[in-house]
């Protein structure tokens, strides 16, 4: 997360000169390839951020379209190396596996358990379906309405296109019968990104215990690879880190312990509720189109917190890093269109 949020943050910078020149910067081809490898590079080592970045180029192409080609280049490009060219290059002749299908899944699942506990069971028609797609009985005796992991982890992987669009059908008629069973299904994985409920959380590996976790998988969720990847858990963090690394640990804990400082220190207040606030500060300027278009990789990034599995303060250290260039774009003293296009093109000509 910590290696993809730096080049998604350089992205990001690159991002915003687009928009603060309306596109003008895109002229110069060296703009337009650091757009790309940055853009490639963040997407790479976290696949939701190439997903963001075609968002953006939306955007972009909202804002400005005279430089269309440019813009689609560089908004499409990370997206195509990443999701089609290097599993075609690569992960086909090392075999790795694809990505898992429960991520995105996961959340249809909870709204179905969550049906199920609600309504004490459902048919044995529906059952039989949904069986196919998940372990129904496990997944209800494990279920955690706080996070779809306990709910994923029951997934049997191994459905034809046919099962799923049958599950669909099911669900959506179950979500229509109790609309708000479903709605508080999604509300309660969510609620900590509004509501200062949840801390920042702080990794204090046990591997011991991680490795028995893993093991304990359900094997067609991890296709049967969950003792193969529990023996290769044997990383150890460095004996000199140790001492501060514990150090720093139980200072922010004492933090959280202490009254007020627990709401310093809660996700939502930088994962929502800042971005929101320097959302309102732009929208009372007069620069308030630019502003906001230049913060779109930030409410792209929230937007993907919404359907994240569960809150974690990693999920969410792209809205955290981009804060401070939200506060430039936000407070800064320039008006748009106070910057000569003219100016900005020749500059662009000169780059390239």
């Amino acid at each position: 997360d910590c290696i993809a949020l730096a080049a998604f943050v350089v992205w990001a910078i690159y991002f915003a000169e687009a928009i603060r020149t309306k596109g003008t910067s895109l002229q110069s081809s060296k703009m337009i390839i650091l757009l790309v490898l940055w853009g490639t590079i963040a997407s790479l080592m976290k696949k939701p951020n190439a997903f963001i970045i075609i968002a953006c180029a939306v955007v972009l192409v909202v804002f400005e379209r005279k430089h269309i080609a440019a813009i689609l280049v560089q908004g499409f490009a990370p997206a195509f190396i990443c999701l089609f060219l290097v599993p075609a290059i690569v992960y086909n002749p090392l075999n790795v596996l694809p990505g898992d299908k429960g991520e995105y899944l996961g959340t249809f699942f909870q709204q179905t358990v969550a049906y199920a506990l609600n309504h004490g069971g459902i048919p044995d028609s529906d059952r039989e379906v949904i069986d196919k797609i998940l372990d129904l009985d496990e997944a209800v005796n494990h279920y955690n309405p706080t996070t779809f992991d306990k709910t994923k982890y029951y997934y049997r992987n191994s459905e034809t296109t046919e099962e799923l669009i049958d599950y669909f059908i099911i669900w959506a008629r179950q979500g229509a019968d109790d609309p708000l069973c479903y709605l508080s299904a999604v509300a309660h994985l969510q609620y900590p990104w509004i509501y200062p409920s949840q801390t920042m959380d702080y990794y204090n590996i046990d591997y011991e215990a991680l490795k028995k976790s893993v093991a304990s998988l359900n094997a067609d969720y991890t296709h049967g690879k969950a003792l193969i990847v529990r023996d290769s858990l044997n990383y150890q963090a460095l004996p000199s880190l140790e001492g501060p690394r514990n150090t720093i640990l139980g200072f922010l804990l004492k933090l959280e312990n202490t009254p007020g400082f627990n709401f310093l220190l809660s996700i939502a207040l930088y994962a929502t509720w800042i971005p929101l606030i320097l959302s309102f500060i732009a929208l009372a300027t007069r620069k308030r189109k630019i502003s906001l278009a230049a913060l779109a990789p930030m409410y792209a990034s929230m937007a993907v917190l919404f359907i994240s599995p569960l809150v974690m303060c990693r999920y969410a250290l792209p809205v955290f890093a981009l804060t401070p260039l939200a506060f430039a774009i936000a407070l800064s003293g320039t008006k748009q269109g106070e910057i000569p296009r003219e100016l900005n093109a020749q500059c662009a000509k000169s780059d390239s």
